[in-house]
């Protein structure tokens, strides 16, 4: 057994350097690559009714094999059956003993003519799986010494579980996180512990009522990822038009709960329930069929904005923050996108952005229960303290507003903070105010005390010119009547 390195094969590149050093170009070459093996060693003698043939290998550990006539995937009616009994080894791949045996064990075919093929082999509890075609059950053994830990599970299917794939019979699964996590037309994703066989969880959010003749739709695994498995609804050989409710579904690994799922018949090679998604640097890229677009997911960036009004008010007033959080991710910028929403895309939260997302790239109604993200106001006022005054949602027009009457005069600077979601990076915006100190008031004037002079001499002066009058007016009637 050896291992031929292709680093060490240099002619067979296009050249020795930049991105010519990783292009495979052998066409047109006569090269002698013999000396291109990293190690080369002396198998023992592994017995069985079939040529040996690896189905697993951990890298610098392990190499795990059969020597029978075993399916090492799914298989049509003209491969049922399997050697009895049959033969599975492994053999050391530490550096230190490379090619010494570990161990060969003969196992006894299933009763009933079952068939069992190989599935994920799981390097965090050290075991590797079959599958039983017939009764879609699965069985765990261990890595190191090759006994069977477990199994069959019992695990209620639908029939058509049968199908994990279009390939034929057998189940596809893949494991991480010392999980099994199975696809198939049954409609459920079903998720197995793999250090005991234990069934942890079951997904099928997939029913579609009379919208097609599956009822519960076939879902095949597409990758998973940061905690998150992610699917998609798909089948062998389609009808046009596509039937519809066929979805994209994003759910915890941990716990089967759906995260979110989206319109989308995508995702994957129908026939052989092969992903044809790409997961990479934090986003999620499929092609789906429905509308002959591909589509990239992932946490985009926001863009908040803010205002104060009025800018310079009065002490005892308030003053009406404002301002707006918007998608401003590079789907927002396309045509389609721009022309629809020319004042920007609203930021929502995660638990509407489902059907949000739906609304602004595949022209679905607008959803009526849409809600906004959480903004958190702070201030550094005049005697330079930073402190959080309050905090407000924004609408589904990404607007938000929060009145406050400020408690001190002086300059204030407002920070409006977006913290980030699940589907958006934070963002901040500053504005500021001025609030000026109410003007001192006016203290009313100290009464004069009375002279000696206003208390006698005025009162006398007033009754005596009275006096005088009186005087005159008699004096005049008098001269009159003579």
């Amino acid at each position: 057994m050896a291992l031929w390195n292709y680093s060490e094969a240099i002619d067979t590149r296009r050249g020795p350097e930049h991105t010519n050093y990783g292009q495979w170009r052998p066409l047109g070459k006569v090269i002698d690559t013999s000396d291109a093996y990293s190690w080369n060693v002396t198998l023992p003698d592994l017995p069985g009714s079939a040529n040996p043939q690896i189905i697993y290998i951990l890298p610098g550990d392990i190499i795990i094999g059969i020597s029978s006539r075993v399916t090492t995937g799914t298989y049509g009616m003209d491969y049922r059956g399997m050697s009895d009994p049959w033969t599975a080894w492994a053999i050391s791949d530490k550096p230190q003993d490379r090619g010494r045996l570990v161990w060969l064990k003969d196992y006894p075919a299933p009763s009933g003519d079952i068939g069992l093929t190989f599935g994920p082999l799981d390097p965090i509890n050290r075991v590797w799986t079959m599958a039983e075609a017939e009764t879609f059950q699965w069985r765990g053994f261990s890595v190191d010494n090759g006994n069977q830990l477990w199994g069959p599970t019992n695990i209620e299917m639908r029939d058509m579980q049968y199908f994990s794939s279009g390939s034929g019979a057998g189940q596809r699964a893949v494991a991480a996180y010392g999980n099994l996590y199975t696809q198939g037309y049954g409609g459920e994703i079903f998720c197995i512990e793999t250090a005991h066989g234990d069934l942890l969880w079951t997904y099928n959010d997939t029913y579609n009522g009379l919208q097609s003749p599956w009822g519960y739709l076939p879902i095949l695994l597409g990758a998973i990822a940061d905690g998150k498995v992610y699917a998609f609804n798909n089948e062998h050989s389609p009808n046009s038009p596509l039937y519809r409710g066929y979805m994209v579904h994003c759910i915890n690994a941990t716990t089967g709960e759906g995260i979110w799922k989206m319109d989308g018949w995508a995702g994957t090679i129908g026939g052989h329930g092969v992903s044809t998604c790409v997961l990479a640097d934090g986003f999620f890229v499929y092609y789906n069929f429905y509308d002959n677009a591909v589509y990239s997911v992932g946490k985009g960036p926001s863009e908040t904005k803010v205002a104060a009004s009025p800018a310079v008010t009065s002490e005892g007033s308030s003053v009406l923050i404002t301002g707006t959080v918007m998608d401003i991710s590079a789907g927002t910028k396309q045509s389609e996108q721009s022309a629809r929403f020319p004042g920007g895309v609203p930021a929502v939260s995660d638990e509407s952005m489902s059907d949000w997302m739906e609304y602004v790239y595949m022209q679905k109604p607008r959803p009526t229960d849409v809600t906004g993200v959480t903004v958190t106001i702070n201030v550094l006022d005049s005697n330079n303290n930073h402190r959080t005054i309050g905090t407000t949602t924004a609408d589904a027009d990404g607007f938000f507003s929060f009145d406050w009457q400020p408690d001190i005069p002086g300059k204030f600077t407002v920070y409006a903070t977006f913290a980030g979601s699940e589907s958006y990076w934070p963002s901040h915006a500053v504005t500021a105010f001025t609030v000026d100190a109410a003007p001192a008031a006016t203290a009313e004037p100290t009464p004069v005390p009375a002279s000696a002079a206003d208390l006698y001499f005025l009162p006398m002066s007033i009754v005596t010119i009275v006096a005088i009058i009186v005087i005159g007016l008699v004096l005049i009637l008098m001269l009159r009547k003579r």
